[in-house]
């Protein structure tokens, strides 16, 4: 079995989880063949390795087995010196509610991605909310003055919404923590409330714990109060590293109430450039047939950046076909700091390594699977069909997607 699930077949490993994954039984009973394969496996693995289907498959087929011996095998991959597998392990621990490894994931601050990386930084945070237990909370509210930009507005967003039954009902590790919350300048507890949140730790129980989404209304005076911020077609804008994609396609040239597509799209672009905070970084990205950048890194929106961006986009000329594919690719490689993208068109693609909507939602969502970009999308004078393909790129990325008026 070992053979089949380390051996150089990807194919031949898949149909082997397969096999074992029939019932629960046989996968528990697999345990250690499983184990010994997803090490052998990483062990070869360089840094620069592409991981294969049949190797993540089989990292997330052990999260599934609620064994001590499948989470101490996830923990040590937190070791790895293969970035990707750090955040697969990770996500798996995270997904499956392995508790004991939440202060490990929580030490992965130290590793060199999380500085270089944001995707990396939104996977652990994730990784964290996804335990639904105090402690998780507890380092994630250590955590919420660390960050910026999009991370800084999610960690507010999920801590907005905690009260006394993310706690389990323990109302004496739950004021402890709303102290620490009151604390001005600090995110840390003092040493009384910290004391009782490690009495506490084990006498929680964690399957009573659910963090609510944002309809639910905490009644906690020391709610977390998000801060306002500038919008993009009522889109608000919480990243501080951010990219505008404007389609300029030769559908664009068309008149719509007095206006152009393309000029109508421009005014509100400056607009929008012309209010960003200062302190953010901000890209402009164009595509038609071809996909160009204004600048080829992130610049800080400081008064003469803004100026020459303006610029820019008032001398843009209408292009030629509808190169979308391209346009979200190269949004997600172009800048591993980058947060979120606000994408504008008019239209379906019609030009591109992929030009069918399911096709090119699959793609990006899969090289967006750690990468975390949040895909904000705008339509203009579009279609049903164009409507359901931003909405589905906004809404499988976390973001947002608007008509414009």
């Amino acid at each position: 079995m070992v053979a089949r699930l380390a051996g150089r077949s990807d194919e031949a490993r898949i149909r082997a989880i397969a096999e074992v994954s029939r019932t629960v039984q046989r996968k528990y009973q697999a345990l250690p063949e499983l184990k010994e394969a997803a090490e052998l496996l990483i062990a070869e693995l360089s840094p620069e390795d592409q991981l294969s289907i049949g190797t993540v498959t089989l990292i997330y087929t052990l999260g599934t087995i609620d064994r001590k011996e499948a989470e101490e095998s996830l923990i040590s991959m937190l070791d790895s010196r293969h970035t990707d597998v750090v955040l697969i392990a990770a996500d798996v621990l995270g997904k499956n509610k392995f508790h004991n490894s939440i202060e490990t994931i929580y030490q992965l601050k130290d590793h060199p991605a999380f500085t270089e990386n944001y995707g990396f930084r939104f996977n652990l945070i994730r990784a964290l909310a996804q335990m639904q237990h105090p402690r998780a909370i507890e380092l994630l509210t250590q955590w919420r003055h660390e960050f910026d930009g999009q991370l800084r507005h999610e960690i507010k967003k999920l801590l907005t919404e905690v009260d006394v039954r993310d706690f389990g009902g323990d109302e004496k590790r739950f004021n402890a923590w709303q102290r620490s919350m009151s604390l001005e300048g600090s995110v840390s507890p003092d040493e009384d409330d910290m004391d009782a949140m490690d009495e506490n730790l084990k006498a929680t129980n964690p399957a009573q714990i659910k963090l609510y989404p944002a309809s639910h209304a905490s009644d906690s005076p020391n709610r977390v109060e998000l801060s306002k911020s500038s919008q993009y077609y009522g889109i608000d804008i919480h990243a501080k590293r951010l990219m505008f994609i404007i389609d300029h396609s030769g559908s664009m040239e068309e008149y719509w109430d007095g206006l152009s597509r393309l000029q109508r799209a421009k005014s509100e672009l400056i607009k929008t450039i012309e209010e960003l905070d200062p302190r953010s970084e901000f890209a402009l990205m164009f595509y038609a047939t071809d996909v160009h950048v204004w600048k080829s890194t992130l610049l800080l929106a400081n008064d003469q950046n803004k100026r020459e961006a303006i610029a820019f986009v008032k001398r843009l000329q209408y292009g030629d076909r509808t190169n979308t594919y391209g346009a979200l690719k190269n949004a997600i490689e172009f800048d591993q700091q980058l947060e979120a993208v606000f994408l504008l068109t008019d239209g379906q693609p019609t030009i591109g390594d992929f030009v069918k909507p399911a096709e090119i939602v699959q793609d990006i969502m899969q090289r967006n699977r750690f990468r975390h970009l949040k895909f904000n999308t705008i339509g203009i004078a579009i279609n049903r069909s164009t409507e359901a393909f931003l909405s589905a790129i906004a809404e499988q990325s976390g973001g947002e997607y608007r008509a414009a008026n």
